[in-house]
């Protein structure tokens, strides 16, 4: 069982070597929109601390509500491109997994195959390659998020309320 999952981990970190810059590209794009996303809520809390706390009127803090906005759409986008890099990642993914697997039946032969039902052979070369996609294109991008996000939300803690 051990040896299993070894295996498994190490074919793994190969299949993401195939597709680095796509999944570094999905990863950075992450990063950057989650940085967005931060500082939009710290845009958004100046806001309205400005708002309830100061005592100044809306029509000052129109620049404010401008630079929400394009912090959100700005958010927006680069998360959009974080999906697309990563989708394209999870599909080379799968593409090269598919490839691999035609290589191995090629090699194995007719001889090879008959063991096997032809319906189960294909099966495997489509589904099974095709459902490591979603772990490629959407995990991978969240987890390098769930590190960015903490570390970024600590930084702008401690920057506005050291100790």
């Amino acid at each position: 069982m051990q040896a299993t999952q070894q295996q498994t981990g190490s074919y793994l970190k190969d299949l993401t070597r195939r597709a680095r810059t796509w999944l570094m590209l999905s990863a950075a794009t992450s990063s950057i929109a989650c940085i967005l996303f931060i500082l939009q809520l710290c845009a958004l809390a100046a806001l309205v601390d400005n708002l309830t706390f100061k005592g100044q009127p809306l029509n000052t803090s129109v620049t404010d509500c401008i630079i929400i906005l394009a912090l959100s759409v700005s958010s927006f986008i680069f998360q959009w491109l974080a999906d697309m890099t990563g989708k394209e990642g999870g599909l080379h993914i799968s593409a090269s997994v598919q490839r691999d697997a035609l290589i191995h039946l090629t090699k194995a032969g007719p001889a090879g195959c008959a063991k096997q039902p032809a319906g189960q052979l294909i099966t495997t070369m489509t589904e099974a390659a095709e459902a490591l996609e979603p772990y490629f294109s959407q995990y991978i991008p969240r987890a390098v998020m769930m590190v960015v996000l903490p570390i970024v939300i600590l930084g702008i803690v401690f920057h506005f309320d050291i100790w």
